[in-house]
């Protein structure tokens, strides 16, 4: 706390000192990684984090996250562990979804209910679930205007100290469904090539044929699905490259 004093009157100010790296970070990262720019199919479901790095002193937060509700569906928001290294017992909630608008709103809030001990370092906040539901691109962005987080509340007046943050937003591209996406993972990678030649041995060592890699759908599995197969991956990785 800072006092000043000027004829007669006087105020006073909390200030936060931040760590000396600056101050916190909250990403918004594909789940997992630190992925802020990947791709998904359209159709598919996956996860982000609400990711926060160099916090100091947390007690709670609340995030407003906005996107491109023509391209994906904000399914489901759940609870990182962030606090919960120092409390058990939070309040996290959801005020509102509005998937017409691409909004959270009232935000992603959570707070500790059990005492004021504070979180520190880095962590994840929440975990959100998305479905793309249009080819496109979209944004998954932190209003900064709406969010906040903030250090535990000090007597008398309880109130709670809200510390300036840093965010970084990430970038989606969401590609139309690709035939030789065969592990159903949303992207068509080496375990799709795998998998292709794997059936292509097995059709010609036991006659089995598995009809996800009969491109042409002849009933055979056979060089043309060798060359359909080749293009359709050379297609995915033009256009997750854009």
């Amino acid at each position: 706390m800072v006092t000043a004093s000027l004829a007669g009157l006087q105020a006073t100010a909390q200030l936060q000192v931040l760590n000396p790296a600056g101050a916190p970070k909250v990403s918004v990262v594909q789940s997992g990684t630190q992925n802020t720019n990947f791709v998904v199919e359209n159709g598919t479901q996956f996860n982000v984090d609400l990711r926060i790095d160099k916090g100091s002193d947390i007690w709670g937060w609340s995030m407003n996250i906005n996107w491109n509700p023509d391209v994906l569906k904000l399914l489901n928001v759940t609870e990182g562990p962030y606090l919960k290294q120092v409390a058990s017992n939070t309040l996290f909630f959801v005020a509102g979804i509005n998937n017409t608008l691409g909004i959270t709103q009232g935000g992603i809030n959570d707070i500790n209910l059990e005492n004021y001990n504070a979180a520190n370092g880095s962590g994840v906040l929440a975990t959100l679930t998305f479905q793309a539901v249009g080819s496109g691109n979209s944004s998954i962005a932190i209003n900064t205007e709406t969010s906040a987080l903030s250090g535990p509340s000090t007597p008398p007046d309880y109130q709670s100290t809200e510390f300036p943050f840093l965010t970084v937003n990430s970038a989606v591209s969401v590609l139309p469904p690709c035939p030789i996406d065969f592990c159903h993972t949303g992207t068509v990678n080496f375990q799709d090539i795998v998998y292709f030649v794997s059936a292509y041995i097995q059709y010609h060592q036991t006659g089995y044929l598995n009809p996800a890699c009969d491109l042409n759908r002849d009933g055979t599995l056979d060089f043309n699905d060798i060359v359909l197969f080749v293009a359709d991956y050379q297609a995915y990785a033009e256009a997750a490259s854009e």
